[in-house]
């Protein structure tokens, strides 16, 4: 029930997983295969956002980021997040897809289960960089953090007690205001 805001190729990546599932349910014969390309697929999306994100890729290719600000950083966290939320229901139907097939070849049975499990691998692999790019966005606001209070703590200020001494002067200056004008009523 979590809500994700995540990046276009996110929808994009989440719509061709739904496409290789309603495939290898539609042509069980071809599940083996389908499940292979699923695994690559989505190992792809991770290593292309991994080089790109925290790489630095997307600020030195052309048309495209000048640099990867918090935003994008927060951006591709929820995307990682999203999908590894994903990858676990993917896992279970794939799995009661491949199981239920009645055409399951030896091959299928002996390399199902491993292609399978590739995918809880590929889950950890999704968190494990959700972690690094949390810990970039975290290093990050901690220099921001330390740069404006040591900008802050330069300046001078006012002490409480200076606050309090000028106060009073102008409790002061207005009371003998009110003396001088005759208290300031008509």
């Amino acid at each position: 029930g979590a809500s994700y805001p995540v990046v276009a190729s996110c929808l994009v990546l989440l719509q061709v997983c739904h496409e290789y599932v309603d495939v290898c349910e539609r042509l069980p014969v071809v599940g083996l295969e389908v499940v292979q390309r699923l695994c690559h697929t989505v190992k792809l999306f991770n290593r292309q956002t991994l080089a790109l994100v925290l790489g630095g890729q997307a600020a030195t290719t052309k048309k495209s980021l000048k640099k990867i600000t918090a935003l994008n950083l927060a951006l591709t966290a929820q995307t990682l997040g999203c999908i590894a939320a994903v990858l676990p229901r993917l896992h279970e139907r794939l799995t009661k897809t491949v199981a239920s097939t009645s055409t399951t070849t030896s091959a299928m049975q002996e390399a199902g289960p491993s292609l399978l499990s590739e995918l809880h691998q590929i889950n950890g692999e999704f968190l494990e960089h959700r972690s690094k790019v949390f810990q970039k966005l975290g290093d990050i606001l901690t220099e921001r953090y330390t740069f404006h209070a040591q900008k802050w703590f330069s300046w001078p200020h006012a002490r409480d007690s200076d606050r309090d001494e000028s106060e009073d002067d102008d409790e002061e200056s207005e009371s003998e205001a009110d003396r001088e004008g005759g208290g300031g009523e008509p």
